[in-house]
């Protein structure tokens, strides 16, 4: 835990509407530090890229390791911003806000054109305007009164069970599988770091593995769909082999969620792509804590961490015996 705190430390907020990857250089400050830590654990080829991405490789224990199969564990090292949509009583209808948001700028475009000759038009049209004006001030009310947030559970978790996965595997490779370690910037941004590695490498027939907000004490969720307006399903495979382990290890408390709360996660511009992932995430219809001050080290619960890092290591070892495939 104590590396948690570490990273909580770390102002790693990024800057949305941003080009530039990472979109705020604060955030290396983390990936240096992260860097260091799985050097020092015997990673090897560890690096930071040119989109701040700290990536690390635990190869496998066949001798030709560019022919094994490959897996990526993935976790965001940036954090967001605090406004009014977090607050805990709304936050869980936040997908539903941005789906309709979506909804209503569509409607706008195609009621304009016949408000002038219809007053029933004009007032659909004028209702859709004040729900636009509604979206638009709460987006307004995060950037003029939103504060930076410690990120404990969003993500120094996510971070600090990838790092300890990977320094479990550096003294223990799997027997088959190599692993990859992607710890992305940008993730709050639109997932831009993700973005960034899948267009810049060939990662056909990759398997990957997200882990997102693993600090609170909610269920370990292994999410099967993913997205807000575009969706995409997880991987059936993997899906199917963490089906099995919460079977047959209902003390992890890991349950399947088709109606994740946040939005979209690393692992989503890889689905879009085609590829296969599956996000781990500890919720039970919220993220404690989501954006807010109170997402403190103090809040994070260790149990929760122990669940997610176990469920990891269980996925791990399974997919290394082929139950993905």
């Amino acid at each position: 835990m104590g590396r948690f705190l570490r990273y909580v430390k770390i102002d790693t907020q990024s800057a949305e509407g941003q080009t530039t990857i990472p979109s705020t250089k604060k955030q290396l400050d983390l990936a240096n530090l992260l860097a260091k830590e799985l050097k020092d654990f015997g990673v090897q080829d560890v690096r930071i890229s040119e989109f701040g991405i700290v990536y690390g490789m635990v190869p496998g224990n066949l001798a030709d390791n560019s022919k094994v199969p490959t897996i990526g564990f993935i976790a965001h090292m940036d954090t967001s911003r605090s406004g009014l949509i977090f607050a805990p009583g709304l936050v869980r209808f936040m997908p539903a806000w941005i789906a309709a948001s979506g909804g209503l700028v569509l409607l706008q475009a195609l009621l304009e054109p016949f408000a002038s000759v219809s007053r029933r038009v004009r007032g659909l049209a004028g209702a859709v305007r004040g729900g636009l004006v509604a979206s638009l001030g709460l987006l307004a009310e995060r950037e003029i009164r939103g504060a930076d947030v410690p990120g404990a559970n969003d993500n120094a978790s996510g971070c600090g069970v990838v790092v300890a996965l990977a320094s479990k595997l550096a003294a223990e490779p799997l027997g088959s599988t190599r692993v990859v370690v992607l710890i992305t910037g940008c993730e709050e941004a639109g997932t831009l770091g993700a973005r960034a590695f899948r267009d810049s490498r060939d990662t056909g027939g990759w398997m990957f593995l997200n882990f997102d907000n693993v600090g609170g004490p909610g269920s370990v969720r292994f999410l099967r769909r993913e997205g807000v307006i575009d969706k995409w399903d997880a991987d059936p495979g993997l899906v199917a082999t963490a089906d099995r382990i919460a079977t047959a290890r209902p003390d992890l408390r890991m349950k399947p969620e088709d109606h994740p709360a946040g939005l979209t996660y690393d692992s989503s511009p890889i689905l879009a792509a085609g590829g296969r992932a599956l996000t781990i995430s500890n919720q039970d219809g919220f993220i404690p804590d989501l954006h807010r001050a109170s997402d403190v080290f103090a809040n994070v619960d260790r149990d929760g961490v122990r669940r997610a890092l176990e469920a990891g290591a269980e996925l791990l070892a399974a997919i290394d015996g082929g139950a993905a495939d």
